[in-house]
């Protein structure tokens, strides 16, 4: 009986032993990025933008860098990827973050705003696109960023008809915010 069990001790070792030379693994190779990511050491921002951007995010990847005018402010809008997380958030250049948006899926939208989002969007015969929850605490106005009383939770919907996207945004009771405005967009 000892011996069966040594037996079965030693043939479990070989194909253990087997199987992880099998997957042997190349300890120098980096893991793959998303076409067009760069690190946020890559980007060119204004070191403020960098720093609140790195302390919030610091294991993004990002994925585009827009710099514009926004009530008078310059406004850094980055879109990266934070773990399988896709986000985006805008930084004014005191590096005050003004937003910040997180891809979801319809599971997470509150029931009134996404019947009011899916409602528009068959009203204009649309298919719908990506949805997203975004985090607004500071707007900008007369070239000054001004804080919110409290901060806002809004939903927004891309709707696609025929070659051109438009996007919807409503508060969590389906209030609209802003209404879609078409633009030019590649399917």
């Amino acid at each position: 009986m000892r011996r069966f069990i040594r037996l079965i001790l030693c043939l479990a070792l070989v194909v253990v032993i087997a199987g992880a030379k099998g997957q042997k693994r190349d300890k120098s190779a980096k893991p793959k990025r998303e076409a067009a990511e760069t690190t946020i050491s890559e980007m060119k921002l204004p070191e403020k933008v960098r720093k609140t951007f790195v302390d919030k995010f610091p294991n993004a990847a990002s994925n585009k860098l827009d710099e514009e005018k926004e009530g008078g402010v310059t406004v850094y809008d980055i879109e990266f990827r934070d773990g399988k997380s896709h986000k985006e958030t805008d930084i004014a250049e005191d590096g005050t973050m003004l937003e910040y948006t997180v891809h979801i899926t319809n599971k997470t939208v509150p029931k009134q705003a996404l019947r009011k989002m899916e409602a528009v969007a068959k009203e204009q015969n649309a298919k719908m696109g990506t949805l997203e929850r975004i985090e607004v605490s500071y707007e900008t106005k007369d070239g000054k960023v001004v804080k919110l009383d409290k901060p806002q939770t809004r939903y927004a919907m891309e709707l696609k008809k025929g070659g051109q996207t438009s996007e919807i945004e409503v508060d969590e009771r389906g209030r609209i915010i802003e209404s879609p405005k078409s633009e030019a967009g590649n399917e």
